[in-house]
């Protein structure tokens, strides 16, 4: 609504409206007549109690003459109808009518567009139905917008396999027609039965037999199925694993198979699986392996979940320790250092000689070291394959590279399959200081004891002095003795003949008189005699008597001729 720019008492009025109407059939005359439409659009009288509008208006619709058309058709050109599988996309609709093939429940969208049979005008929405199916399937839809319509089905099971689906018009209005001149077809091989899992083996190991863990890592995967249709080549079967220690998960995957072989109705998937995820996962001969396949056929029915499924897998394999077998605990198998106590820097070498029990394959001796926190380091490996009932030997160098007087711990590892067997702590190591001789060992002994020689140098020194005093004084005794030497012979015998005065036996001795006079100071004392030495001219007097007297066991002549040394030596 608006109002004239000319005249402000004129209000502009703007309507949009479609129209709808109904014409006789003979006004259908498949383009042989043509008219042109007018309308008359008329309000409301001006005034009450008046019937003639107050305004109206008539016009054509358009400057060209009409066709008028009642009868529909299918749009069949290219592309324009589909049959889409919802599946994988594919179109099932050809304009040749050729079978193609679709498993039974599939979802299948059919789409397409309706228009009016004398031209490209698109049919009215809601008009009338349309209808896909056979005599035994009908399924219905109406069009919309623009004519189109668009149905989804589920494909059914039938007995024969085959279906032929038609598309059609139906409840047209009136005296209307479906005027397509080829009936749009679908036409399906209908397969209604899932492909079975004949066999499946892993590096041509049946399941329930013991799988190598040696071989774990590059496992060749057979798989056999069979189905009627046979299998689309470019959607491989999949194959899906579970590693497993009782009920708890250790490692989950899953590897496509690849490469097929088809023979008859027999189609064989082949494909390499890892349990070990390229070293990731560690597998212990307790593990158990569950394996269950999904993929389907081409025509889209897939394998069936019953006894293939994570529940329940299709097949099993207990993992295990497969050929050699290594006790380092037997008689047989000896560990031993070729240098027990080695210097400290120095290289050794620990020899391990171990009897196979098993068969043959690959093994490793590993050497650790204890660190630490509890942990042990590898230092040393060894790779030898051990022939069945065999010795297998090999060498573990390692480097004493600790202080002097400190010990290492080291053990030795055997590994089957990358999975250890056996294990064993070997004696350790003592490391002890270089022993050096000859001269280097006097000059290490000299750097390390200074101080030690310098109190053995004085020690020499003081004994050579000892002895030389010691031969000095000696020499010193010797010649006084020469020189003061007085030949007594002669006196001696003199006293000996000489006697000595005895008394008479019986004969009293008298007692001297009270009253007798002193003696004469003079007069000689009654006493034992003291022999006087002789003295030689020049000769030394004997020295002085000890206050205690005579040493004990000595004489006068000994104290005379010897007491001067006596007297020395006590002072010393």
């Amino acid at each position: 609504v608006s109002i004239d720019e000319d005249n402000n008492s004129i209000i502009k009025i703007l309507a949009r409206f479609q129209l709808t109407w109904t014409f006789p059939e003979s006004f259908d005359t498949n383009g042989e007549n043509r008219i042109i439409p007018k309308i008359l659009v008329t309000d409301l009288p001006c005034n009450e109690g008046e019937i003639t509008p107050c305004f109206e208006t008539k016009a054509g619709l358009g400057n060209d003459a009409w066709s008028l058309d009642n009868d529909f058709r299918f749009d069949t050109m290219d592309g324009h109808i589909r049959a889409v599988e919802l599946r994988d996309g594919t179109n099932h609709y050809n304009a040749e009518f050729k079978e193609t093939l679709i498993g039974a429940g599939q979802a299948l969208r059919v789409n397409g567009r309706v228009l009016f049979s004398e031209d490209e005008t698109p049919a009215p929405a809601g008009a009338f139905d349309v209808v896909f199916g056979d005599y035994d399937h009908i399924w219905r839809t109406s069009t919309r917008d623009a004519g189109e319509f668009s149905l989804d089905i589920l494909i059914p099971s039938v007995r024969s396999g085959h279906l032929d689906l038609r598309l059609d018009l139906d409840d047209l209005p009136g005296l209307a027609m479906d005027e397509t001149s080829i009936v749009p077809r679908v036409r399906l091989a209908v397969d209604s039965t899932r492909p079975t899992i004949a066999a499946i083996s892993l590096d041509e190991v049946s399941a329930g037999s013991p799988l190598s863990i040696g071989e774990a890592g590059d496992l060749l995967v057979m798989l056999e199925t069979i189905d009627d249709y046979g299998f689309d080549l470019q959607e491989p079967a999949v194959l899906h694993y579970r590693v497993r220690a009782g009920e708890a998960e250790i490692s989950r995957g899953s590897v496509p198979l690849p490469d097929t072989t088809p023979f008859g109705e027999q189609f064989f998937w082949t494909g390499n699986l890892d349990l070990t995820d390229a070293g990731a996962t560690v597998l212990l001969p307790s593990y158990v392996v569950d394996v269950w396949v999904s993929g389907s056929d081409e025509a889209g029915n897939p394998f069936d979940t019953m006894d293939n499924s994570l529940a329940t897998p299709i097949a099993s394999w207990p993992l295990a320790l497969v050929g050699p077998l290594m006790d380092l605990s037997h008689d047989a198998s000896t560990l031993s250092w070729s240098n027990p106590s080695p210097i400290e820097g120095a290289s050794v070498t620990l020899d391990v000689s171990v009897l196979n029990q098993g068969g043959k394959g690959d093994v490793a001796f590993v050497l650790q070291r204890a660190v630490e926190g509890g942990f042990w380091a590898e230092v040393a490996r060894a790779d030898v394959v051990a022939s069945a009932g065999g010795i297998s030997e090999a060498q573990l160098p390692t480097l004493a590279d600790v202080n002097q007087g400190e010990t290492v711990e080291y053990r030795v590892l055997v590994l089957v399959d990358e999975v250890e067997m056996d294990r064993r702590t070997v004696d350790p190591l003592i490391v002890k200081g270089e022993t050096v001789r000859d001269g280097d060992a006097l000059a290490q002994q000299a750097a390390e004891s200074t101080f030690t020689i310098v109190l053995y140098l004085i020690a020499i020194v003081s004994l050579s002095l000892a002895m030389w005093m010691l031969v000095m004084n000696r020499r010193i005794r010797s010649e006084a003795l020469e020189d003061g030497l007085v030949d007594e012979t002669a006196a001696v015998m003199e006293e000996l003949n000489a006697g000595k005065a005895l008394p008479a036996i019986g004969e009293p001795t008298p007692t001297p008189s009270p009253s007798a006079s002193p003696a004469p100071v003079n007069a000689p004392v009654a006493a034992e005699p003291v022999k006087a030495s002789i003295a030689v001219e020049g000769e030394r007097p004997p020295p002085p008597l000890p206050p205690t007297g005579l040493p004990e066991g000595w004489t006068q002549d000994q104290w005379n001729h010897f007491g001067w040394q006596y007297v020395e030596s006590m002072m010393k």
